[in-house]
């Protein structure tokens, strides 16, 4: 069977590092996406940190990868260029980073009137709404950590 999968000719661009931002595009490029995962100089995302490398593995198959400094003028102005050509922007960085670089979704939206943002955060609106969280904070704080 050859039938083209549900997002077949959807292009998105992933800022995710960790879990969260790398299972949405995981979603998204099992769904037939071509994703486009972009990571920092400094590393790349930091499940490669680990040893067993399982984590990267599992959370990025079937992405594409490449390296691109967002808070240097030619990483963002080759993220602009991209934006253009996409269809949906993820990421999961800290509350307020994409606005920071000069990212946010108003810039996307002036460069692609139809970009999809789908930023995702730890608290909902409230008073930790401005607050980065991670898996083990997340546990800690509803009593989940074994």
């Amino acid at each position: 069977m050859n039938e083209e999968l549900l997002l077949s000719g959807i292009r998105a661009l992933e800022l995710g590092h960790i879990v969260s931002g790398p299972s949405a595009g995981l979603i998204l490029a099992d769904l037939g996406a071509d994703v486009i995962k972009i990571e920092r100089p400094e590393g790349g995302d930091q499940s490669r940190a680990r040893p067993d490398k399982s984590m990267f593995m599992t959370y990025n198959r079937n992405k594409r990868s490449m390296v691109m400094d967002l808070k240097n003028p030619q990483g963002k102005e080759i993220f602009k260029a991209l934006v253009k050509t996409a269809d949906i922007v993820v990421d999961n960085y800290a509350p307020g980073v994409m606005d920071k670089l000069g990212l946010g979704y108003d810039v996307m939206s002036g460069l692609n009137p139809g970009i999809l943002h789908c930023s995702i955060k730890g608290f909902l609106p409230g008073l930790y709404a401005d607050r980065p969280l991670l898996d083990e904070p997340a546990q800690m704080m509803g009593d989940w950590l074994i």
